[in-house]
């Protein structure tokens, strides 16, 4: 006896919605109907996967920060767009142990002996240090990376991402600034900046903070302005 197979199935599509999946087998013996069958429901456990693969690269690229992914020996497995922009490196030189060279060579040590550090394996890790771009640029990053785990609990790598602190990291600096020792004169009261120039008070402190001044007299420099006149 010859069958008439048909394949029906529904294949999640965007926005919620369902597609309906209808492939013909064809007239044909019951175990020939059964391979085609088969062979029709791998190719569309496939579209499926890519559908799944492509929107969840899509996820990872619109996370605002540099995402990672890697196993526990350290090599990158993936990143994202935020990690090609920070970096200035692309997938290709990324992956696997080549994300060591966006790392600041003051930092590397402590930061591959964080995530490749065997007696750590299964703890969160959390740093602060440089990331440093081909064309030498500099920017500070925090970064925060969890354990990832199979069904069975058996670990197999990480998932981080990668925050740019630059700005706030300058700010801090340029406060620490303003907070330690400033030369100041004790006569005309001219601050020496990092150049030795010496500058007007308001002239320094415009310099180094968002501060703005509105001048004028003070009472007593008043009334002594007006006693000099007088006289």
């Amino acid at each position: 006896m010859e069958w008439m197979w048909f394949l029906v199935g529904l294949l999640a599509g965007g926005g919620g919605v369902w597609a309906v999946l209808a492939h013909r087998l064809g007239t044909c013996s019951r175990e020939r109907a059964q391979a085609q069958r088969d062979a029709a429901l791998q190719r569309a456990a496939s579209m499926v996967l890519e559908a799944s693969e492509a929107r969840l690269r899509h996820l990872i690229d619109v996370v605002p920060a540099a995402f990672f992914l890697t196993n526990l020996h350290g090599e990158c497995l993936l990143v994202n767009q935020h990690w090609r922009v920070l970096t200035g490196l692309p997938d290709e030189v990324s992956i696997g142990h080549g994300w060591i060279a966006a790392i600041h060579p003051e930092d590397l040590p402590r930061v591959t002996s964080g995530m490749g550090d065997p007696s750590r394996a299964g703890q969160p890790f959390e740093d602060t240090y440089r990331v440093q771009r081909p064309d030498g640029a500099v920017s500070w990053v925090r970064t925060h990376a969890v354990p990832l785990a199979d069904a069975d609990g058996t670990l197999n790598g990480y998932a981080g991402f990668s925050v740019d602190i630059t700005a706030l990291i300058e700010a801090h600096e340029a406060i620490k600034t303003l907070r330690g020792l400033i030369p100041i004169c004790a006569s005309c009261k001219k601050i020496r900046d990092d150049g030795g120039y010496w500058n007007q008070l308001e002239q320094y402190l415009s310099t180094h903070t968002d501060a703005q001044f509105s001048h004028g007299l003070c009472p007593s420099c008043l009334e002594s302005a007006f006693s000099d006149e007088e006289s």
